[in-house]
Parts: structure tokens; sequence; C-alpha cells
């Protein structure tokens, strides 16, 4: 009796033993099991286009139907605006393997162009486009890794040189811009040439590197407006918010640019 009770005991021990191991052994699995990774959050996902839309500032097009509208509703300096009258903007993008496309709404109580000045540029209405096609960040002013295309009310496109003095000059042959203004909203539709941070001002625009689209790829980006009221900078919207606590602004620091993803 005495040496069965005694392998009893041995045996509940060695199952006891095992059970304590295995559970130990699952712990330590777990534990090191990598985490998946977080799909990076981004303002804007952009759908591709079946076709190239019309540039033409009609939003009715076929292909722009299925693509969301996003506001442009941040406040990055200048007045606040409390009337949807005063100033209220929406955008859509989307892009082909050769472009990106823009829809650009902005309802405004006074639409103003005061100044033939290529330097005053924020000081009459404009759409603006800050874009960094690889993301990566940082001062832009005196190289291209990302560009700040102000859109007048012309249709002109602007945007800083790389000179030491940091002077404007018309990029037009980088963004094929149309509009459609009706009563107090106006209708911008572009159709933007995305070129590589190795972009030069030296050769021709068309001879520069452009930047491969495909889906994927993520890009500093934020659709912004100047609205100057009485001929002078009153408010800047755009379409994402800005690092809070930063000496430089929007168009110093491509740090500031929201998150677009392109996508299928």
């Amino acid at each position: 009796m005495y040496r069965a009770q005694k392998l009893l005991k041995l045996f509940l021990f060695s199952v006891l033993g095992f059970i304590i191991i295995t559970f130990s052994l699952g712990l330590g699995c777990s534990e090191s099991t990598t985490e998946p990774e977080l799909e990076v959050k981004a303002d804007y996902y952009t759908p591709k286009l079946s076709a190239a839309p019309t540039i033409d500032g009609d939003n009715s097009d076929e292909v722009w139907q299925s693509v969301p509208w996003a506001g442009i509703a941040y406040w990055i300096t200048g007045d606040t605006v409390t009337d949807p009258n005063d100033f209220s903007g929406r955008y859509k993008i989307g892009w082909t393997e050769q472009k990106i496309y823009l829809l650009v709404e902005i309802t405004d109580d006074d639409f103003s162009s005061c100044f033939d000045d290529i330097n005053m540029v924020s000081n009459d209405d404009c759409v603006v486009l800050f874009l960094d096609e690889d993301q990566s960040g940082g001062p832009f002013q005196s190289n291209h890794q990302a560009f700040s295309y102000f859109i007048e009310m012309d249709s002109s496109v602007v945007d800083f040189t790389t000179d030491q003095n940091a002077n404007f000059a018309y990029f037009n042959d980088h963004v094929e811009v149309a509009q459609v203004k009706k009563r107090n909203t106006n209708t911008w539709e572009l159709a933007v040439d995305v070129f590589s941070a190795s972009y030069s001002e030296s050769i021709p625009a068309q001879a520069n590197m452009k930047a491969t689209l495909e889906s994927g790829k993520q890009m500093g980006m934020t659709v912004a407006y100047f609205d100057a009221d009485l001929c002078q900078t009153s408010c800047l919207y755009g379409s994402c918010e800005p690092l809070e606590n930063v000496n430089t602004m929007i168009w110093e620091d491509a740090d500031h640019f929201g998150t677009v993803i392109l996508t299928e």
C-alpha cells in the first residue's frame, strides 16, 4: 500500500510539473509575439481614378463622383472665421500613374485679386497646395524637396524660388488649372505633376525627374486657402492641423504638412 501511495504521489507531481512548464512556455511565446504594424493614419486616403478628369473646373465628371469630399477647416494663421459665408472650403484628391488631381471648392463673400506684384501673392485670395512627395519633411525654402503652390484667381501658379532672397516665380508648367465661379462659390480643378525632391530650377521643368505614383505611396500634403479680405492677408485655413509649438510656419517647414496615402 505504501509503495502504491508513493508512486501515485510521484505521478501527480510529474503531471503538475508538466502543466507548470507547459504554461510557462506558453506565456513566453505569447510575450515574444511581434505586434502587427499599425496602419499609418492619413488625413486623406486618395483613390486611384479610372481615367484622368477633364480639367475644366466642372466637378460633374464621372470619375469624381465616388471620390470623397474633405474639409479645409483647420486654422493656420491670421483671423479666425465664424461665418461660413465669409469662408468655407472642401476638396477632393485623386490620382493616376501620371499625375494627382484635385477639386477645391471655396465659398467666400468676396473673392479679391488686388495685386499684379507676384511677391504679394498672399495678399490675394488663392488656393495653396503644400506638397512633399516623399514626406521627408523639414525646411524647404532653399530647396525643392517640397513645394508650396499658390494658385491665384487668374489661375497663375506661384512658388518660392531657391535663391537666397526667397523670391517668388511662376510654376505654371507644374499645375494645369481651370476655375468655374458660381455666385459666391469658386471651384478650382487641378492636374499636378509630382516632381521628386531632386527638382532643379536650372533645367526645364519637364526635364526633371517625376515621382513614381503607386498605391501605398505616402506624401506630405495640405490643401489650404488664403482669404485676403480688403486686399490684405486675412486668414489661412488648411486641410489638416499644423504642428503646435514650432517656430516655423507651414510655408517654411514641411513637417507641418498633413499625410496623404494613395490607394487603389
